[in-house]
């Protein structure tokens, strides 16, 4: 009878554990993020309706990427907490329609390949999964980037984000 409970109590709490998890993965109820699959496409956003969260898992180098939309449209983003703010390379900068003039790049900052003059623009939206930010400030990195970072002027943002493991949870 003992080693009946205890297996009950066991499968109970794998199962509870399990639902955690999944809850921790995809958000309360009405709260998805958006499937792989149709991150290609963009559409409309759709209104947020409370607390959103987002896991982020790592890639096999212990990175987090995925997909960012900026403005409403898709680039691939890496995160980098140590990044001030959102870096966007100009190739990115151009499918994004963000062509700022020659004269404002005067913002200098130091990128892996040297020290580069970006050019400082304000992102009306910047959405990972369900996780949404408004008016978030980036700058256009013209050379020596290669992929959008997603930096701090994005994640203080958000109530919180952590890690978990080889997860990054995000939480608006």
């Amino acid at each position: 009878m003992v080693k009946i409970v205890v297996m009950f109590l066991s499968v109970t709490g794998l199962l509870m554990a399990f639902g955690q998890g999944l809850l921790a993965h995809f958000g309360p109820a009405g709260s998805r993020p958006i499937p792989q699959q149709q991150a290609k496409s963009p559409g409309p956003p759709t209104p947020s309706t409370g607390p959103q969260a987002v896991s982020l898992a790592a890639d096999a180098s212990g990175h987090f990427s995925t997909d960012v939309r900026i403005n409403n449209l898709f680039v691939k983003g890496l995160v980098d907490t140590g990044a001030t703010v959102i870096a966007i390379p100009g190739d990115d900068a151009k499918k994004l329609g963000l062509n700022p003039p020659a004269s404002a790049y005067t913002t200098p900052i130091q990128t892996a390949n040297g020290r580069v003059n970006a050019a400082t623009v304000r992102l009306a939206e910047v959405r990972i999964g369900t996780v949404v930010v408004r008016d978030v400030e980036a700058v256009i990195v013209p050379q020596g980037l290669h992929v959008t970072l997603v930096g701090m002027s994005f994640f203080n943002r958000l109530q919180s984000f952590e890690m978990r493991g080889k997860t990054l949870v995000l939480r608006q």
